[in-house]
């Protein structure tokens, strides 16, 4: 697939792997950025943000990861799915972010 220079987040989407395995492996090769892929999820949260499936968006924290990550090559060989952005369910505790456990009484 290659470095997705100068396309648009959604556009990154349309030409990502198929899957996660392909996208970490492309990570690693250095041939997709990880920045590319997190930029495109963040996107997309935001356009589904009227569905609210995310209850809390790091998307600072998000980037700097990735940017981080693309910018050492051997981080990137390190950890199987390195660079490719997941979601993590509201009632599983990560640090530095809120979690209510998906109960809106907890919302701070």
């Amino acid at each position: 697939m290659g470095v997705v220079l100068g396309l648009l987040p959604w556009q990154v989407l349309a030409q990502s792997p198929a899957n996660a395995h392909a996208a970490a492996a492309e990570v690693r090769a250095g041939t997709l950025k990880s920045e590319y892929l997190v930029s495109a999820a963040i996107a997309r949260a935001k356009a589904v943000a009227a569905y609210n499936v995310f209850v809390t968006l790091d998307e600072a924290g998000a980037l700097a990861a990735a940017k981080a990550l693309d910018a050492a090559p051997k981080a990137r060989r390190c950890r199987a799915l390195a660079g490719v952005p997941i979601a993590i369910k509201d009632n599983i505790e990560v640090a530095g972010l809120p979690s209510t456990g998906g109960t809106p009484a907890l919302k701070g």
